[in-house]
């Protein structure tokens, strides 16, 4: 029996995009056409196109919990800008349905050339739903599996990781979609990315993908019994972040052990 939420795929094809329009409601067009809004008085520009990616695209949002995640495709990268950040984290507390609002942005220059966040570039090919202008992705080279799918996924990993027990030892907040993040956020950064990339390593070559979160936790747990406790831990961290500095660093440094004995 295949849990959850499952998509099947043979070797050395091409990804399929999961993101399913049928689920996007009239509440997210309108909450990206709000965020486009900003950024062209902000910017003094106009998007080529906006995406929505992750849960939402798919339909496995979680009321309150889950992040709207849109990404914007521009001609060029713009410059981080503080009054952006600000009037979309202005918004995010407006709305009410999701988490928080995290915009992101993609040049045309690195959907062509070399992607720097390949992670993003993964995430978004096989979970997205074009809400306005041309959608530019559908046109763009996928991604395949196995060997090309591993090296895309794990591109940031280690630094990613690494990145967040930096900030947690010394202390550091981060600013993070126009707001002030402290420990309980890195930890669910932390949480979900080793639950998805354990899972990733486990079933990636068999040519079974799932980014959800809930059936990377049941892969990990039952593939890997001896570090059950571990997963069981990271699970709930995920969805009951931790402040504890001690705590997160400690489960952190034990989830990269198991992930470096998979590699």
């Amino acid at each position: 029996m295949k849990p959850l939420f499952w998509v099947e795929v043979l070797p050395n094809v091409d990804l399929p995009n999961m993101g399913n329009a049928s689920q996007v409601s009239l509440e997210i067009f309108g909450l990206a056409r709000q965020v486009n809004r900003i950024f062209a008085e902000v910017y003094g520009m106009e998007s080529r196109a906006i995406y929505v990616r992750g849960s939402v695209a798919v339909g496995r949002a979680i009321y309150l919990y889950s992040d709207l995640d849109l990404v914007l495709i521009t001609d060029q990268k713009p410059q981080k800008n503080l009054r952006f950040e600000a009037r979309v984290a202005e918004l995010s507390e407006e709305a009410d349905e999701f988490s928080l609002i995290d915009v992101q942005f993609v040049s045309l220059s690195e959907i062509e050339g070399e992607w720097k966040n390949k992670q993003l570039w993964f995430n978004l090919s096989v979970q997205n739903v074009c809400l306005f202008g041309e959608d530019i992705l559908a046109k763009q080279r996928k991604i395949k599996t196995n060997l090309e799918m591993h090296r895309f996924f794990f591109g940031d990993y280690w630094s990613e990781l690494e990145a967040i027990k930096t900030n947690i030892l010394r202390g550091n907040p981060i600013t993070y979609a126009g707001a002030i993040r402290g420990n309980d956020f890195l930890c669910r950064w932390f949480a979900r990315l080793f639950l998805r990339v354990s899972a990733l390593q486990l079933y990636g070559e068999t040519g079974w993908l799932t980014t959800d979160l809930d059936t990377c936790s049941f892969i990990g747990r039952t593939r890997l019994p001896q570090y059950q406790a571990t997963f069981d831990r990271v699970w709930h961290l995920e969805r009951n972040p931790s402040c504890d500095a001690d705590e997160i660093v400690t489960v952190i440094s034990t989830s990269l052990s198991i992930t470096r004995s998979l590699w």
